[in-house]
């Protein structure tokens, strides 16, 4: 596994066009935060997609309707993204949690994407969504199908270390959570002081998904995504 601090030595430059592709509002801060920010201080541009507007997202907003929960989700990101220097996100409106079911329709809104962006790197989580919620994996396989006709751009997956234990709670999200495998990275990339401040605010940010999460902090730091961010750049 090749660590580095530098984006510049995976490739991305100055002029390099960067698009994190999520299917949920926070998504791109807890795997990616550091690497987007990075990715705006060389100069490079940058920009986000979020599928859904993850209007079915915490259990502990049950009592939230999902109209104004997608609402609050897509201020978040907003403000998050704002934190991490970034000014371009685009939003899909495909449902929350029905990401599996309008596959199809996701391909074409993310091909059109492509097409009018034309990234030069694109930054996903891996195929196996982390911890296997169905629209991580249904909006990584999309990406995925997409570069394997195209190799149009460099695909970038945001995976975790060895250490990363998923929760009980995340795992009760997964299809399948005996077959949860992510994908081992091959780049470990060192944050700076500045990118886990600004990564910090950014999470903060999402102030929704962590309302009853008392050791989401613990959680974070144990899965070392302050000081480290993983990834695996797809040959």
């Amino acid at each position: 596994m090749k660590k580095t601090k530098k984006l510049e030595n995976i490739g991305v430059k100055q002029d390099s066009r960067v698009l994190g592709i999520f299917p949920h509002p926070d998504d791109e801060t807890v795997f990616s935060g550091g690497f987007l920010n990075k990715a705006v201080e060389i100069g490079a541009s940058v920009g986000i997609a979020s599928i859904t507007k993850g209007e079915r997202g915490n259990k502990n907003l049950k009592n939230v309707p999902p109209e104004k929960l997608g609402k609050i989700r897509v201020e978040e990101l907003g403000n998050a993204l704002e934190y991490l220097g970034i000014n371009e996100y685009i939003l899909g409106n495909f449902p929350d949690g029905e990401v599996q079911e309008n596959i199809e329709k996701i391909k074409s809104f993310i091909g059109n994407l492509l097409q009018n962006i034309k990234p030069d790197f694109v930054l996903t989580l891996e195929p196996d969504g982390i911890y296997g919620h169905p629209d991580h994996i249904g909006v990584s396989r999309v990406v995925t199908d997409i570069h394997k006709e195209q190799k149009k751009f460099q695909l970038i997956y945001s995976t975790v270390s060895d250490q990363f234990k998923v929760s009980e709670g995340a795992l009760r999200m997964a299809d399948n959570p005996e077959q949860i495998s992510p994908i081992k990275p091959n780049i470990m990339l060192k944050l700076s002081i500045s990118n886990i401040i600004k990564k910090l605010k950014a999470l903060k940010a999402h102030n929704s998904q962590f309302q009853g999460e008392s050791n989401v902090w613990e959680k974070l730091r144990a899965w070392d995504f302050f000081r480290y961010e993983y990834f695996h750049i797809k040959k």
